[in-house]
């Protein structure tokens, strides 16, 4: 349960980091995504949806 709630901090923070990001680079004027900044989105994106998944299927 303890790694669960490790994979779910780390995607939340993960996708909190990459929305400031984008939104700053938003007010530069900035369009798109950088590599690192996908990077984020998918380590953030299997944070959340993997423990919520195998909630599911347990």
């Amino acid at each position: 349960m303890k790694f669960t709630n490790l994979f779910v901090i780390v995607g939340t923070t993960t996708l909190l980091v990459l929305l400031c990001s984008v939104v700053r680079n938003a007010i530069k004027g900035k369009e798109g995504l950088a590599n690192w900044q996908i990077v984020l989105l998918i380590i953030g994106v299997i944070g959340v949806v993997y423990p919520v998944c195998k909630q599911l299927f347990e």
